[in-house]
């Protein structure tokens, strides 16, 4: 078999292991470390290949190279280039990917259902090399390799059109309500970090609020001064209390305006003086 191994370097700890005992039972054409596009489509032009086998990050949008993801869209033209009848995609989350390879160009598919753990992709990265080496047949060595209780592991081969389209169907459905439900999530947590946002700013406001509305000593004291030199020449307006005093009309007035003239002056430090004082 042709195959083509392709392993861009993202710091997942077990794909070395995978891409050596890969290496050792079908003897691929390995694309490692930095992997471009243009490093895939030149390797499409120099081969044909039977098997196109992915050891690197994927999710429901796309499989990871070095200078970013391709798309589902851009993989099925990639395979369909390649002339590959089987496709591996040891990646987290490529479910979805792989359906869409199938159900588009009838080519068997192992893929995955959600994330992988680097360890398991390397074993049944393994397993599965050495059981295609020994049988040429992708079912048996599927079925030799996947890990049990129907982990994560799925392989489409040979699904008659009717059930691929349920199954792509029943896919579709689930990845959308899947981003549906991330969506609301994420909406709910920005909604959660905007109320408490407003909650915060709602709070300075008011503390800004009670901050102006406190009187500091020296204007309260003034207040009240300036209160009572409002009315504090009031009784001397009538001419008993002028008498008891023994002070004249003139000497009334004189204090009277002195009062508030004293009076406007502590209003005015009250509504425009600065500090505490």
């Amino acid at each position: 078999m042709n195959v083509l191994l392709i392993a861009p370097e993202f710091g997942l700890s077990a794909v070395a292991d995978e891409v050596r005992a890969v290496s050792l039972a079908l003897h691929p054409v390995v694309l490692s470390g930095t992997v471009n596009r243009r490093d895939v489509l030149d390797a499409l032009r120099r081969h044909s290949w039977d098997v196109i086998w992915f050891a690197t990050h994927g999710d429901s949008s796309g499989i990871r190279l070095s200078d970013g993801p391709i798309s589902i869209a851009d993989l099925t033209a990639v395979v369909r280039a390649s002339g590959a009848w089987l496709v591996v995609l040891n990646t987290c989350s490529s479910r979805l990917i792989g359906l869409e390879l199938h159900y588009e160009l009838q080519v068997s598919v192992i893929t995955t259902q959600a994330e992988v753990d680097d360890l398991t992709a390397y074993q049944t990265g393994a397993l599965l090399a050495q059981e295609l080496a020994k049988t040429k047949d992708v079912v048996r060595a599927f079925e030799a390799s996947r890990p049990g209780q129907g982990q994560n592991y799925y392989l489409f081969h040979n699904a008659g059109r009717d059930e691929a389209t349920e199954v792509r169907t029943i896919m579709m459905l689930n990845e959308w309500g899947s981003r549906l439900a991330s969506k609301i999530d994420g909406l709910a947590r920005r909604l959660d970090r905007e109320l408490e946002e407003l909650r915060k700013d709602l709070e300075n406001l008011s503390r800004r609020v009670q901050e102006q509305r406190k009187v500091p000593p020296g204007r309260r004291i003034a207040f009240v001064a300036a209160f009572w030199l409002l009315f504090l020449p009031v009784p001397l307006f009538f001419s008993p209390v002028r008498e008891l005093l023994d002070i004249g009309w003139k000497s009334a007035l004189v204090f009277t305006a002195l009062a508030y003239a004293a009076g406007a002056a502590l209003w005015g430090h009250v509504w425009w003086g600065g500090g505490d004082g």
